[in-house]
């Protein structure tokens, strides 16, 4: 419904705009909907799944009817993620969830780009941000550079980071078992930013681990795909 919305107010303005008379037409248009959640999109792409009709209802004739494409960007997309001269492409990998290893890659790719596009300098800036909030993604608290390059070596370091956010956590505590809860806290916030929903059970199991085993979990988070696959580290 509000695609639809959408959609009429983008032709209204380009009405507008061209100050177009009915005997001009409309243009045609292919609004896309862009999406970079952590789940697969699910929700209808045409309006008449949703509407309420006896399939021969004379009313169908008088009923909306808008689809839109979806371009999911945590989807698989074959070898079109392979091309690293395209910065729609680095967009959508810079969008997608992905390893440490995979996420400087696409940095490294980034960068090479813009060597090649110099003076694209307000386009480097909006990938600068997008790195940057990939960071925050992952938990990362302190300021980060505008600097591509300094981004990536963050990236390296993050790992220590979180280390040090433990024992800050501890150390507030006064106690070992304070330097435990702290790292938990720290674990739980990182799993939920990267994976979404933590259930019950996996929460009880991370509040009641050991030092060590935290310290394992959250440095294979970065490399992880799956919530599973960081729990069965340590």
């Amino acid at each position: 419904v509000r695609y639809q919305v959408y959609q009429g107010l983008a032709l209204q303005q380009v009405a507008a705009e061209r100050s177009l008379r009915p005997s001009d037409g409309l243009p045609a248009l292919l609004p896309v909907v862009l999406y970079n959640g952590w789940t697969p999109w699910t929700a209808a792409t045409d309006t008449t799944e949703l509407i309420r009709l006896p399939a021969d209802d004379a009313l169908w004739a008088w009923q909306p009817s808008v689809r839109y494409p979806v371009l999911d960007m945590g989807a698989d997309h074959g070898p079109a993620l392979a091309l690293r001269d395209n910065p729609a492409v680095l967009l959508f990998r810079l969008e997608r969830r992905q390893t440490l290893a995979q996420l400087k890659a696409v940095i490294d790719d980034v960068i090479a780009w813009f060597r090649y596009n110099p003076a694209l300098t307000d386009l480097k800036s909006c990938f600068a941000e997008l790195v940057a909030k990939v960071l925050r993604k992952l938990g990362y608290r302190q300021p980060v550079p505008g600097d591509l390059q300094e981004s990536r070596t963050m990236i390296e370091n993050l790992v220590d980071y979180w280390k040090e956010e433990w024992r800050a956590e501890g150390k507030a505590e006064g106690k070992a078992e304070g330097e435990a809860k702290g790292a938990a806290i720290v674990l739980l916030t990182l799993l939920r930013q990267k994976f979404g929903h933590v259930s019950p059970e996996i929460e009880q199991r991370v509040t009641t681990a050991t030092l060590d085993d935290l310290m394992h979990w959250t440095e294979a988070i970065l490399d992880a795909g799956t919530l599973d696959e960081v729990l069965r580290t340590g």
